[in-house]
């Protein structure tokens, strides 16, 4: 028997292998490719085998439970054409299979009178409530590079299906869509199982025949629903390129009332956002005024979307016209929101966050989806390194492979339904993590702190760095003597933080022997046993650390507004009291945390408020502490300390008086929450408060608009003072 290797629609001409036959099946001109498998009716009994038929007579498809591989005449069943259309250039064929076994799988292949395909399979959907997984995802478009590792990530993920939210190619001409088909075969995993879309039109299809030509829905208006897992779950697949009024929202909202209560989760998906993340898209006003209550009254859980080639993810949210942009923070009830469309479009900048954004940004992948019974997990997924990632095998589908890249800004990596707040704290750098080192006794100037300073060729080693104390995990060296060792060691660390403004606080903790200096790109963010002002390699610690106090993380609280989205540097520095100290020592944590859940009427998070001690009273609307805020916004009420929609006006006067503090401030919220307050004298960060002095005082609930002033007791903290404002619930 001819073997030929098929590559991308054709054949590789310099991989002809001749291998013994035991029948006369000949697979070296089948007459068919373009092969894809359509979900569009019960996904659990039917599905809708489709090709290209590029030579011969049609094919005829035949299958069943065993695999047989490529000898037809074993296989039970035989099913030819149900229907053909000429269209975009390609002889379309489909044949329809009904009455499948659900969570069952089949094998089939086609042949012809030009010949038989390889073996492929496919598996049917549960029809009790199962776990499945699926890939939401849009836009591939017309940058083949990655779409193709697209495409490769789907075969390798190994999902139940791919839920395709519109816009396969950039001019729907004929070409591109032989081309789209082509690169389809890479979803192909290496076993031949297929992967059923379910398409969903986008505006770069031209018309609703497009999708209806070529994937045979069962509605020639390409919106439907499927359920999955008997009762587990419903998918609606929505038509944003047709007026999403009248006959659709009538059909939608039927169909909710029918569905809604009987199925555990509802998801949604349409080709154009109802509110883009990239300025330059228009506002989905008409999805929005159609769709967007019915979600929120049929309790809609999960909706993706695509068209402005960004990636994005929400905090639960529902539809408010007083709110921003028509939505509101709703942890209980809301939709969450995923998606924009990044599986091979152009990217464009994601740069128009809302409040109840969670998180966004600019890259190519998709959506991961995990259904359970007690929950949904969606992972969003980078496929830039597709061809290095390990296989997901048939029999462990939620395992991540190794190598996957998951997109988890502020270290948050994965959307769960029910909503659950992100565990803080989360550490970016933990003790033991790998650190550039240069402890060479050279003076680095201040070249070394920058972001894009090249230390490639530093050193690496892993905390805690130093030497003298024999706990050392790196031995650092002191150099040639011993009676003058280097006063100073550098140490640099990249980390990544895709979405800073979704960081409600950071704390650095840093353990040191003897003094320290901190800078994040390039900014200096904390100091300790170091005296003020310019420093240099020779600049001695200003006291001596021992005992205890050299196994001690030093607390320091730092602005989130520091942080780059993406790339970030951290470098430290280490001084010796003097050149005959017996030992150095250090180490690094950095931790990060994120809101918890908000509530209707309460809320949680933190704004600082500061001031001078030479003020007597500080002016509302000043910005006493550069966070580019008035004091008219430093009293925080909200979701996200950093998050500017999400803090209310309220207006704060602070008045010294010896050493006690009169904080006065409006409550907007009448509600029964606990106010606490933490005072600290540390310019940058909290520090250590004194030991057996109360910093603490509870508030009860003011009634909405009532001013509530509190005066506290602290101690003599010099010329600045920081107050943070906690809410518990």
């Amino acid at each position: 028997m001819l073997r030929l290797y098929e590559i991308g629609g054709g054949y590789d001409l310099d991989k002809i292998e001749f291998v013994a036959s035991e029948a006369s099946t000949v697979t070296c001109d089948q007459g068919t490719d373009k092969l894809r498998v359509v979900w569009a009716d019960d996904p659990a009994t039917t599905a809708t085998i489709a090709w290209n038929q590029i030579a011969g007579n049609d094919a005829s498809v035949h299958w069943g439970p065993v695999d047989f591989g490529t000898s037809v005449d074993d296989y039970p069943n035989t099913d030819t054409v149900d229907r053909s259309t000429s269209y975009k250039g390609m002889e379309n064929r489909f044949v329809r299979l009904t009455g499948l076994t659900p969570e069952t799988e089949y094998y089939f292949v086609l042949r012809g009178d030009s010949g038989t395909s390889p073996r492929y399979w496919f598996k049917t959907a549960p029809d009790q409530p199962e776990p499945f997984s699926f890939i939401a995802g849009g836009d591939s478009r017309n940058n083949q590079t990655p779409r193709r590792n697209a495409n490769l990530m789907v075969s390798k993920l190994r999902p139940l299906f791919v839920f395709f939210t519109g816009d396969m190619t950039d001019g729907d001409s004929n070409a591109e869509w032989a081309e789209w088909f082509d690169d389809w075969q890479l979803t192909i995993a290496e076993d031949g199982r297929v992967f059923p879309i379910v398409p969903v039109r986008g505006n770069h299809e031209n018309s609703n025949q497009v999708v209806y030509n070529l994937f045979d829905l069962t509605n020639p208006d390409n919106y439907y629903a499927l359920s999955f897992g008997g009762d587990l779950a419903r998918l609606y697949s929505l038509n944003s390129e047709m007026p999403t009024g009248g006959a659709q929202r009538a059909w939608l909202e039927s169909d909710l009332q029918a569905n809604a209560d009987d199925h555990t989760w509802l998801l949604s998906g349409y080709h154009k956002p109802m509110r883009p993340h990239t300025s330059g898209k228009s506002e989905g006003s008409d999805e929005y005024n159609n769709w967007a209550q019915l979600f929120y009254d049929y309790g809609m859980d999960l909706v993706a979307d695509s068209d402005s080639h960004v990636m994005k993810r929400t905090y639960p949210i529902r539809p408010d016209i007083n709110g921003d942009e028509g939505f509101v923070r709703d942890d209980v009830n809301g939709t969450v929101y995923i998606g924009e469309g990044c599986w091979g479009a152009p990217l464009r900048s994601a740069n128009d966050a809302k409040s109840w954004t969670r998180a966004t940004a600019s890259f190519n992948g998709f959506d991961w989806v995990f259904v359970y019974p007690d929950r949904i997990e969606a992972r969003t997924v980078r496929i830039d390194n597709a061809e290095t990632v390990a296989s997901v095998t048939n029999a462990a589908p939620f395992a991540l492979p190794q190598g996957i890249d998951v997109w988890a800004p502020g270290g948050d990596a994965v959307v769960q339904i029910p909503f659950v707040a992100p565990t803080p704290p989360s550490f970016l750098i933990q003790s033991g993590d790998e650190w550039k080192y240069l402890d060479d006794g050279s003076d680095q100037g201040i070249a070394w702190r920058a972001v894009d300073f090249d230390d490639s060729a530093w050193p690496v080693g892993t905390t805690e760095m130093g030497y003298g104390d024999g706990d050392e995990s790196t031995v650092l060296s002191f150099g040639p003597d011993p009676d003058d060792k280097h006063i100073t060691t550098y140490f640099r660390k990249s980390f990544r933080i895709y979405q800073p403004f979704d960081v409600a606080w950071a704390q650095l903790e840093v353990l040191r022997d003897d003094g320290v200096v901190v800078y994040l790109n390039g900014s200096e963010i904390a100091r300790d046993n170091m005296p003020d002002g310019p420093i240099n390699s020779e600049t001695f610690s200003s006291e001596i650390i021992d005992g205890s106090a050299e196994d001690q993380f030093i607390p320091f609280f730092i602005d989130t507004n520091r942080f780059n989205p993406g790339h970030n540097v951290i470098a430290v520095e280490i001084h010796n009291r003097d050149g005959f100290s017996s030992d150095m020592s250090f180490d690094l944590k950095l931790s990060v945390g994120s809101d918890g859940p908000v509530y209707e009427l309460t809320y949680e998070g933190y704004r600082q408020v500061t001031f001078d001690s030479a003020d007597s009273n500080q002016a509302a609307d000043d910005d006493h502490d550069g966070d580019l805020l008035s004091n008219l916004h430093e009293f925080f009420f909200g979701t996200n300390a950093k998050d500017a929609f999400s803090v209310r006006p309220s207006p704060v006067s602070v008045a010294k008086e010896g050493e006690s503090m009169a904080f006065s401030f409006i409550r907007h919220k009448d509600t029964a929450a606990d106010w606490t307050y933490l005072f600290s004298n540390d310019l940058v960060g909290w520090g250590e408060l004194t030991e057996g002095t109360d910093y603490f005082e509870t508030v009860d609930s003011v009634e909405a608009s009532d001013v509530e002033t509190v005066t506290l007791e602290f101690p003599n903290v010099g010329d600045r003072l920081f107050l943070q404002i906690v809410v518990t619930q």
